[in-house]
């Protein structure tokens, strides 16, 4: 009987140890789930994160060509109106010179004029001369 008592109290022994082990077991279960699960969260997460990086990262580059083809056509309209201001002055240079061309053939018709007048005055002094020393 003794031996009978002492193996009862050996299998009550064993089945109590499994029985903790079994517990222990279905506790690291159950915390292995739990962290899986984390893991599957920050997964997410960080796949959430790069595709708005990426997005990010695309809107900064449509950005960047943006302001590139801005500044390209800020740069042809100032140069064109460099070019349009410039072409403004040669018509007004071109404009003055042939005014100041017309200026001068009537300066010289008019000292023509004049030489031809002082040429007449000359000779009609020229006659006076003559008629009064006469």
């Amino acid at each position: 009987e003794v031996e009978r008592a002492q193996a009862d109290a050996s299998d009550r022994e064993q089945f109590e140890a499994a029985d903790a082990l079994n517990a222990t077991l279905l506790d690291a279960r159950a915390e292995l789930a739990a962290a899986e699960e984390d893991a599957e969260d920050v997964s997410r997460a960080i796949v959430a994160c790069n595709e708005r990086w990426v997005a990010a990262l695309s809107r900064d580059h449509e950005l960047r060509a943006a302001h590139a083809a801005a500044a390209r056509r800020l740069i042809a309209e100032d140069a064109g109106s460099q070019r349009r201001a410039l072409a403004d002055e040669e018509a007004a240079i071109s404009d003055e010179a042939e005014r100041l061309q017309v200026v001068g053939e009537r300066l010289q018709t008019d000292g023509e004029r004049l030489g031809g007048d002082l040429e007449a005055l000359a000779e009609e002094e020229a006659a006076v001369e003559g008629a009064v020393e006469a």
